[in-house]
């Protein structure tokens, strides 16, 4: 019968100085990578979208740029809210508990246009420490697919726009439209040319000091009736200031201003009394009883005038009768001329003649 093997001291001792040195390698690339997986207490926390979008279970959790944990699950909600579509479950080392509150937002971040999904954290600063179990609000990024169907809305709309400047563009070298017309017609340029060419004689003759422009610009003496008048003009304005002439009283003279005033009180006073009634005015403007013997008196005198006007009456006959006119008119004319034989004989109509029986 075989003897079983003995193991020596010096095996053992290499095997567990192999498992020990091992140990030591696990722990210091923990602690190196940052993640204490093993060793370090870990909370739970939830948030929700409308979309994964790629996110799959352990993408890392980052918290303001920081590795802080992984995503447990990624699932379909039962929640009603189209918002809240995916629940995604996370855990997070409990040393970045305090930095997760209420205010803090959860987004769907990618390493690169086509890397891995991630989940990254905003610090809280102003609410509540979020519980175990604990909801953080999530937020939604515009991931590539929208990006691209945005950068493809922008590719045809640009090639709409091609398009549409490149039709421009054959219209205005077949000389079609205004710029057309102005790039390729040949007159239109001459005509171009011939105005600039009159505005260049133009401004030639003016800096010569032809014409009328070129005279006021280039003579002395225009500059110095221009002076002149300047120059009067300060002077009316000086009396003006000093309160010389009618306009400078005027302007100058508190005893006018006064008057003035004195005037426009009085017209108002006046203005007053007539809205009150008072005086012979104001009863004519206030008093329905005088305005209504006035408005009838008014209504007699156009009755009179239009008797007048049909001939009734001795005055109406008088100014629509001929006859009686003319016989008044000779009759006029007769005591006329006796007055005349009485002053050239009275002697003639003054003899008394008597007669004794």
């Amino acid at each position: 019968m075989a003897q079983p093997k003995k193991v020596a001291w010096s095996e053992v001792r290499v095997g567990l100085l192999v498992i020990a040195s091992f140990s030591i390698l696990v722990i210091a690339i923990f602690f190196i990578s940052g993640k204490g997986g093993v060793f370090a207490g870990r909370y739970h926390i939830v948030t929700y979208m409308s979309a994964a979008s790629g996110l799959k279970e352990g993408a890392p959790v980052w918290l303001a740029g920081v590795e802080v944990g992984k995503v447990d699950s990624v699932t379909i909600s039962n929640n009603t809210d189209p918002a809240k579509s995916v629940e995604i479950r996370m855990s997070v080392r409990k040393s970045y508990a305090d930095d997760i509150r209420t205010d803090s937002e959860a987004r769907l971040g990618s390493i690169g246009l086509l890397g891995d999904k991630y989940i990254e954290l905003s610090r809280g600063f102003h609410g509540q420490p979020v519980a175990e179990n604990g909801e953080v609000r999530g937020m939604e990024e515009a991931d590539i697919k929208r990006l691209m169907e945005s950068a493809n809305d922008l590719l045809a709309n640009l090639d709409v726009l091609s398009d549409k400047v490149k039709s421009i563009t054959e219209k205005i070298d077949r000389g079609e439209g205004s710029v057309g017309k102005f790039i390729n017609d040949p007159a239109l340029y001459d005509n171009v040319s011939h105005t600039a060419k009159l505005a260049s004689d133009m401004m030639e003759q003016i800096k010569n000091g032809q014409g009328s422009i070129g005279k006021m610009l280039q003579s002395d003496e225009f500059y110095n009736h221009l002076n002149g008048v300047v120059d009067k003009l300060e002077k009316v304005a000086n009396r003006l200031d000093a309160g010389e002439g009618s306009l400078g009283k005027f302007m100058k003279d508190d005893k006018l201003y006064n008057n003035a005033n004195q005037t426009v009180e009085k017209a108002k006073n006046l203005m007053d009394r007539i809205e009150k009634g008072e005086g012979t005015m104001g009863k004519l403007v206030s008093d329905q009883q005088l305005y209504n013997r006035l408005n009838n008196a008014v209504e007699k005198l156009s009755a009179v005038a239009d008797k007048l006007d049909k001939g009734e009456g001795t005055m109406g006959k008088l100014m629509n009768d001929k006859a009686l006119y003319d016989n008044l008119n000779q009759a006029s004319a007769e005591i006329v001329k006796l007055i005349y034989d009485f002053r050239q004989n009275p002697k003639k109509f003054m003899t008394i003649k008597l007669k004794v029986f």
